[in-house]
């Protein structure tokens, strides 16, 4: 975390270090008006935003200035290595744990992920200060396919929770939702690991019957509750696995009768259906063909296999060849080895090694 200063201090840097202007007007964080260079960021807390191995591809500054019209968050502008709603804020740092916990959580601002870390929940990230995304989801998607929001409470906070989980679930994500009390936020409602666990074994739900709770009170009225069966029982089809559709529909039908209306629902909504399409995780820049043909693709100097479909991790490094020594006892070859971080070693494997994956782990 860092600071942005009042006045134009990075410009006037990067002035005196005799650096590229345009090229820190191309990174955003210099921009002209009527000509005149001025910093993007000024009068605010800065939050990096990684790529997922840790590069630094944007900025997030929180405005703690007087002026009460400057926009409280801003992000960096599209660049060449940064488009807005393609990032998480601290994936780069809680994609282990998230792994780890097959499970992520989420919430609305930076000061809420870096809140929750120090108190050691590390699988906690945010959307970068925008609006979630399909591409968000996407990404996460490599690392679980489990969600909780815990969104500030207010009404924004609860109307982003209704929101994004149906982001999530369009991707096959399962939702659960930790509802805080009123005008809370993730900041200042947490300080300790213990409560954290406390308050979430008690009070985490899954978003459908957090959806059912919330709107408790219109249920009188006979034609919201109807369109709200038809609405829900919609999202729930969305769910490729229809043994999921049984176990939602149990117990739907005992907190919002009769479950005969949503299993009428439910069964029109399978039934218009479209045959399922394979729903693809691969980034964009990989060649499809090549892939399938292959079995495997390279993202972030780590190889990715297939399995059953899926794209899975199996290293967090790659590997080139450079020379290849042939004996007549012990061929060796060199390798160019870099790492998830960038970093590169040369090494020397002998062919023996290559033919043991023990021996291969060894060196």
């Amino acid at each position: 975390i860092g600071y942005a200063p009042k006045e134009n201090e990075l410009l006037a840097w990067a002035k005196s270090q005799n650096l590229k202007l345009e090229l820190l007007r191309e990174a955003g964080l210099i921009k002209q008006n009527n000509g005149e260079d001025y910093d993007f960021f000024r009068e605010r807390i800065m939050f990096p935003i990684c790529n997922k191995t840790g590069k630094v591809i944007g900025f997030t500054g929180r405005y703690i200035g007087k002026n009460a019209k400057a926009p409280k968050y801003l992000n960096s502008p599209d660049s060449p290595v940064f488009t807005k709603g393609e990032a998480l804020f601290a994936l780069n740092l809680a994609r282990q744990a998230i792994s780890k916990n097959d499970r992520a959580y989420l919430t609305e601002g930076n000061f809420d992920v870096a809140r929750l870390h120090s108190i050691g929940i590390e699988n906690t990230i945010a959307p970068c200060g925008t609006a979630l995304t399909r591409e968000q989801a996407r990404l996460l998607r490599n690392f679980t396919n489990k969600v909780t929001l815990i969104y500030d409470g207010d009404n924004a906070g609860r109307a982003a929770i209704m929101k994004n989980a149906e982001i999530f679930i369009k991707e096959q994500f399962y939702v659960m939702v930790v509802a805080l009390p009123d005008e809370k936020d993730p900041d200042d409602f947490f300080e300790s690991l213990q409560q954290f666990e406390e308050y979430k074994d008690q009070f985490q739900t899954d978003y459908f019957f957090y959806k059912v709770e919330q709107n408790q009170s219109k249920f009188n009225n006979p034609s919201y509750k109807s369109d709200f069966i038809k609405d829900t029982a919609g999202l729930l089809a969305v769910y490729d696995d229809t043994s999921v559709h049984e176990v939602y529909i149990e117990e739907l039908g005992k907190m919002l009768k009769p479950k005969k209306a949503w299993l009428d629902q439910l069964k029109n909504y399978v039934a218009d259906k479209a045959p399922v399409e394979k729903k693809s995780y691969i980034p964009k820049q990989v060649d499809l063909a090549e892939y399938q043909e292959l079995g495997f693709y390279v993202d972030h100097n780590c190889y990715y296999f297939s399995n059953k479909g899926e794209p899975i991790q199996r290293s967090n490094f790659v590997m080139t060849p450079l020379f290849h020594f042939e004996t007549d006892t012990d061929a060796k070859r060199i390798y160019e080895v870099k790492n998830i971080h960038g970093m590169t070693r040369v090494i020397e494997i002998h062919q023996k090694e290559l033919g043991s994956l023990s021996a291969f782990r060894i060196r």
